[in-house]
């Protein structure tokens, strides 16, 4: 029986072209997962309460070391497309002057090594925000990121801008959704 399928094979990359041949015993499967980090800025107090500092802060996730990926890919070769699908965060476990807001901040996403897409968000009052539990949306276009982390499967992002009084401590937990277009051999998927 397997000298048949062998042979069927050979048979098959004889009539067809070997790239037809291969999309015929594999497919794309599409994966969703949401990685969750929580970033902690802290600024201290200044001798003027109205002062504006700076803050900045970063994180970053493997995704080759994704649990749903490694289930289903042999190397990350087999990792076709990745694009952020949302991001969202949410401020955190506020203390200190109630007046503070966020002020010119932004989010960067890695677009390439030292590199990173801009992505500005509104002001904040953060206390505010923490009270009322509110979940903010990251908007833009993700296509130079998406590009990098197709090439590269690492995401990193660094939250940077300033709250404009002090002192101020809040965590940031950001949810990043990310899509995979995997390629897997159907040899793989048969039980």
């Amino acid at each position: 029986m397997k000298t048949n399928q062998i042979l069927t094979l050979i048979l098959f990359c004889l009539l067809f072209n070997c790239d037809e041949l291969e999309e015929l015993i594999s497919e794309e499967v599409t994966i969703t997962s949401t990685y969750t980090d929580t970033i902690t800025i802290d600024v201290l107090s200044e001798p003027d309460s109205n002062t504006a500092i700076s803050f900045q802060e970063g994180g970053g996730f493997n995704l080759r070391n994704d649990p749903k990926v490694k289930d289903i890919i042999d190397n990350p070769e087999q990792i076709k497309k990745v694009e952020i699908d949302r991001v969202k965060y949410e401020y955190k476990d506020f203390s200190g002057n109630v007046d503070a807001n966020t002020v010119g901040s932004a989010f960067f996403i890695s677009t390439a090594f030292m590199d990173a897409q801009n992505f500005p968000i509104a002001n904040q009052n953060i206390a505010e925000a923490d009270l009322f539990g509110t979940r903010f949306d990251l908007n833009g276009d993700f296509a130079s990121a998406n590009n990098f982390l197709t090439k590269e499967k690492l995401l990193s992002y660094i939250y940077k801008g300033k709250v404009s009084h002090n002192p101020a401590f809040f965590r940031v937990e950001v949810t990043i959704t990310v899509r995979f277009t995997i390629e897997v051999s159907l040899e793989d998927t048969e039980g």
